[in-house]
This record gives C-alpha cells, sequence and structure tokens, in this order.
C-alpha cells in the first residue's frame, strides 16, 4: 500500500468525518504528492466549506422552534458561503451559555480562526492573482484543516436537535 494509500484510509477510517469532505481532503492528498501545491490549498478549501456546511445545518436543527429556525434561515445566504458562516458563528457564539456543558469555552474561535485561514488560502489561489504556495505552506493548510474538522465535530457534536432555546 502506498503512502496516500495509507493516509486515505486512515481519513476514510476516521468516525464522522463527512464523504464528501472526504473526497475533497482525497484529492487535495494527491495533488499534494504530485506537488500540485495550489490545487491542494484549492481542495481544502472545499472540503472545510462543506464541513461548515454541516454545522449550520444542525445548528438550525439545534434551534427550538419554527420562528427561531426560520430567522436563522433568513439571516444566512446560501449563496454566500462567508455571510453563512458569519452568522453560523455569532449564532454560536450567542448560545455560548448553553453550549458550555459540552463545548469547551473557546472552540467556537478556534473553528471561526481555522476557518477564515483555510478560506483566506482558498481564495488567494481561487481567484488569477498570480498566488504561488510553497510545500511548507500548503502542509500548514493540510495540518490546520485536520484541526478544523477535529473543532468542528466537537460543535456538531453538541448541537442536539431542537436543544437551543
Amino acid at each position: 500500500m502506498s503512502p496516500i494509500q495509507k493516509e486515505v484510509s486512515a481519513i476514510r477510517d476516521a468516525p464522522q468525518l463527512d464523504e464528501v469532505a472526504v473526497d475533497y481532503l482525497y484529492d487535495a492528498l494527491r495533488a499534494f504528492r504530485a506537488g500540485a501545491f495550489l490545487g491542494t490549498v484549492s481542495l481544502i478549501g472545499a472540503a472545510s466549506e462543506r464541513l461548515m456546511i454541516i454545522v449550520t445545518e444542525q445548528l438550525e436543527g439545534a434551534l427550538i422552534g419554527v420562528e427561531q429556525k426560520n430567522t436563522f434561515r433568513n439571516a444566512i445566504d446560501s449563496r454566500n458561503t462567508r455571510k453563512a458562516f458569519e452568522e453560523t458563528i455569532a449564532t454560536l457564539q450567542n448560545k455560548r451559555n448553553q453550549l458550555l456543558k459540552e463545548l469547551k469555552f473557546d472552540t467556537d474561535s478556534k473553528l471561526h480562526q481555522l476557518y477564515h485561514f483555510i478560506r483566506l488560502a482558498r481564495n488567494e489561489v481561487g481567484h488569477p492573482i498570480g498566488a504561488k504556495f510553497q510545500r511548507e505552506e500548503t502542509i500548514s493548510s493540510l495540518f490546520s484543516f485536520a484541526r478544523y474538522a477535529t473543532e468542528t465535530y466537537k460543535v456538531i457534536a453538541c448541537l442536539k436537535p431542537d436543544s437551543l432555546s
């Protein structure tokens, strides 16, 4: 088994990691091994967006009552990932006291910082501005995604259906 196959196998065996995110991460690892660092960063960004979509969906489901769910749904704009993410983080921060029993006090801040780091890197490579990424910077993005995924699933685990007033 090649090193990339071992890495992919470990990723696929990770509990909870979304299948779509795994597909993007798998291709990111293949691109990294081929030295395609711009592609790697772009694919990591796509995987991180997928996890944020899941957090947003879980948060909506955790809100109690149709009115609260509708207010949240109206506040996020599915065409604007950044706006949806910012509203998701703001809502998590507003509900922090209800989540503190299960969630460490700074998890939402870590999630926010890691997502923005990955998103900014993805935006650099996703727009034709001539951005360059070296191996070390790309490795940083890969490690950041691993930490981001860990923090994301900590949040998801706390978002039980109809649990946030």
